[in-house]
């Protein structure tokens, strides 16, 4: 027996949308940390300086999986809506057509 799914493709669609700002808007915070990271540390030398460019770039991979992992929950919840969309208009003209095979009931009085 299947789940019953109950969704509202405005929700489907706003809640996607939110997650593209939201990775967007994290992308940019993550970029203006790493570039402030690396100016702070222009003067640094040897193995410091070694350091701390690993780490910042460790922080970028991070940040950058976080991101994109974002975007492409956003996608896929953009394709299940479209879909949903989809099945739910096939589905409404496949019973139209059949209502219409069926002529008028016998119960329109």
């Amino acid at each position: 027996m299947a789940d019953e799914v109950h969704a509202k493709l405005s929700d489907l669609r706003s809640s996607a949308n939110q997650l593209t700002t939201w990775a967007n808007e994290s992308a940019g915070l993550f970029g203006q940390g790493h570039t402030e990271m690396d100016d702070a540390g222009a003067g640094w030398v040897g193995g410091s300086a070694a350091a701390l460019s690993a780490a910042v770039e460790r922080l970028r991979t991070s940040a950058n999986a976080l991101t994109g992992n974002l975007d492409n929950h956003s996608a896929h919840i953009h394709t299940v809506a479209n879909e949903l969309h989809l099945t739910d208009a096939e589905r409404r003209n496949q019973l139209s057509r059949y209502s219409e095979a069926l002529g008028p009931s016998s119960l329109d009085l």
